[in-house]
């Protein structure tokens, strides 16, 4: 059989990116007037957006503007990964960086961009693979 298509998670794993969450999450919830609001993440680890505004509702209240919140954390996450990159764990090297390069550089196809998100990690990932070649 042949592979067709590789599924990996690296959030979390290769890329640290919880800190980066924390501090985007501190900044929205400080727009609307919280404090230590990133905080709140160890309680939304792994949970999907339904889950998380459920929990923000529960939390802070019916009235919480969660899609504010949403769009001002995003915005603070996707400046800081055009500003300094998507944080990479120290010992994610080696390993990973060899892996990585197997999955995404030629010949298997690059995933596909739909989505800022996905847009972004791409091309840090093949930044990150690249710098440490």
């Amino acid at each position: 059989m042949r592979i067709r298509a590789v599924i990996f998670d690296m959030d979390g794993l290769m890329f640290d990116t919880e800190d980066l969450v924390r501090r985007a999450w501190d900044f929205a919830g400080g727009r609307l007037g919280y404090e230590h609001f990133g905080d709140n993440i160890f309680n939304t680890l792994g949970k999907g957006d339904r889950d998380r505004r459920i929990y923000f509702a529960d939390k802070y209240g019916q009235d919480f503007p969660y899609d504010q919140f949403k769009q001002d954390y995003h915005n603070f996450y996707y400046e800081e990964i055009e500003k300094k990159g998507v944080p990479v764990k120290r010992d994610s090297t080696g390993f990973w960086s060899i892996f990585m390069k197997m999955i995404f550089l030629p010949p298997w196809p690059l995933p596909p961009a739909d989505g800022r998100r996905r847009r972004s990690l791409r091309r840090q990932i093949l930044r990150n693979i690249l710098r440490r070649s």
